[in-house]
């Protein structure tokens, strides 16, 4: 699983097996999340692609949520 901005699908994280909720405060994942919020702050937006690719059929609905929280000063 990984996400990437849609405007520089270089700039992307790889997200380890997620099977619960989680909390991603490691350097890397913080140096995504800046470069979401550079965007935002630069563009007035930010689009996050999430790439998957299923290893086994799907059979059920599958819900996938996020949250990303910012803090903004001026």
């Amino acid at each position: 699983m990984k996400l990437s901005l849609k405007s520089n699908s270089k700039t992307s994280l790889d997200l380890p097996t997620i099977t619960a909720n989680a909390s991603f405060k490691e350097l890397p994942q913080l140096n995504f999340l800046q470069k979401v919020l550079d965007e935002v702050v630069n563009k007035g937006i930010s689009t996050v692609v999430l790439s998957y690719k299923a290893t086994n059929d799907i059979t059920t609905s599958v819900t996938f949520s996020m949250k990303i929280d910012g803090k903004f000063s001026f």
